[in-house]
This record gives C-alpha cells, sequence and structure tokens, in this order.
C-alpha cells in the first residue's frame, strides 16, 4: 500500500533546509553529460515517457522538480503526490540511468547554474515541450536583469533538445514556423546564435499527439478513462487512483 508520509517528510525538510538541490536517491557522476526532464509533472504523462525515452542508452537523466514554478501554483497535486508518481514513471525508463530531484528554483537558468555547482557535468541537456521552449526564450521571465544576461551562461553550459507535439491548439507548423523564426534571428531579444544550441525532434506520435496535463487532469475528473489510459503510464496512474488528487 501506498505511504505518502516519507514523501511528505523529504518535501518539508528540504524546504526547511539551506540546500538548493536534493537528490532523491543516486546523485550523477562527475563530468557526465546530464539530459534533464525539467516539469510541474502535474501528471507525469506519455510525453514524459517518450521524451525519457530518447536518451542515449548508458545516459544520465534527472527527472527535475521544483518547488518554485514561475507559472504554476502547487495543486492540484501537492509535491508529495508528484514525487510518488515519479517514482511510478521511473520504473518505465530503462534505456538510461534515472536521479529524481527536488530543486528551489522556478528558472532555467538558475536551475543549471544550480546542477553545475552541484554534478559539475561535461554538459546539460534540457528535454523539453514546444510550450516550455517559448516561455524559456520570453523576456517577461527575466524582470531583473536582460535575457541575454540570463541566459547566455545558460547556452554555454547547455543544450535544449525541443519536442514537437501536437495538440488542439498547436499544430507542426506553427512549431516548425517558430524555429525558422528562431534560426534566422527574428525572434525579439534571442541571440541568433542560440538556435545552434537548440534542436527539434518529432515525438513518436503515439506518445506525445494530443497530450497535455490539463487534458489529462480534466479527463480524470470527468471520468473519461479512455483518455486516461491512452495518456498516463499504468503505474502513474495507479498512484492517481489511489490518492485522488485530481477530484
Amino acid at each position: 500500500m501506498l505511504n505518502l508520509d516519507n514523501y511528505k517528510t523529504i518535501v518539508s525538510n528540504f524546504r526547511a533546509s539551506q540546500d538548493e538541490i536534493q537528490f532523491l536517491d543516486q546523485q550523477p557522476p562527475k563530468e557526465a553529460n546530464l539530459y534533464v526532464l525539467d516539469s510541474s509533472f502535474n501528471p507525469p504523462h506519455n510525453a514524459h515517457l517518450g521524451m525519457s525515452q530518447s536518451v542515449p542508452e548508458g545516459s544520465y537523466l534527472i527527472l527535475l522538480l521544483s518547488i518554485a514554478n514561475a507559472d504554476k501554483a502547487e495543486a492540484p497535486a501537492s509535491l508529495d503526490i508528484r514525487l510518488a508518481m515519479l517514482e511510478a514513471l521511473k520504473q518505465r525508463i530503462k534505456n538510461c540511468s534515472v536521479s529524481i530531484s527536488l530543486c528551489k528554483y522556478a528558472l532555467f537558468a538558475d536551475k543549471c547554474v544550480c546542477l553545475s555547482k552541484y554534478c559539475s557535468p561535461k554538459e546539460q541537456i534540457y528535454l523539453v515541450g514546444f510550450d516550455t521552449l517559448t516561455r524559456i526564450l520570453d523576456c517577461k521571465y527575466y524582470p531583473e536583469k536582460s535575457i541575454q544576461k540570463a541566459l547566455t551562461p545558460f547556452f554555454t553550459h547547455s543544450q535544449i533538445l525541443c519536442f514537437y507535439r501536437e495538440t488542439n491548439d498547436l499544430t507542426t507548423e506553427m512549431q516548425e514556423a517558430y524555429s525558422a523564426k528562431l534560426e534566422k534571428g527574428e525572434l525579439e531579444n534571442v541571440a541568433t546564435a542560440w538556435s545552434s544550441r537548440i534542436s527539434f525532434v518529432k515525438m513518436d506520435s503515439e506518445m506525445g499527439k494530443g497530450i497535455s496535463s490539463t487534458v489529462i487532469r480534466k479527463a480524470i475528473s470527468s471520468g473519461n478513462e479512455k483518455v486516461q489510459l491512452r495518456m498516463i503510464p499504468a503505474e502513474v496512474l495507479n498512484i492517481i487512483k489511489h490518492t485522488k488528487p485530481y477530484r
């Protein structure tokens, strides 16, 4: 039977600590190429699984959950439930070594600095969906300094692997048009040189098409089991049915 007390203690102790990051299990070795999947994981879904399965065999992947988020509140699933769901997602990832980690930063630029300090990686490769990429390159998230000052160090140490995926509001054509503007230097305040550090790939249609956390939460609250089974790994769905965070 699932016991959330351990996860609640981990979250509570981390909040109270001076630590910037905490690994729940193994910490990646120094000087390795680190693949980082950062998300609110509310809940983890098959698009997350598809991105994870793109990591080269034998590599190291961090499933990174921030206790601070630039856009999203800590709801409806609490952080302890999300950690339990991440442990369930981890069971499905067989192609690489996986670590789950909490961190205290909302911005990718700050997460990069934090991981550099604690893990000394050779390079960091961030796995993101298209919507996340547009937020990373949006000036409104950098009110205290320019986006150039914030992201130039980030792109010095990191790459982004951005996954196209279609939803009701976002077509492949729209994403490809954005990519073309990036390469041509037509995005406001975004350095053309950064495009060499950003790669675009298409996710397997069965893993990514139509999937979003919002759609999933609506399917759970409405009892649409067909959508749930298509979009959520079975191990994660078991946690959701037990804890009922989206009812």
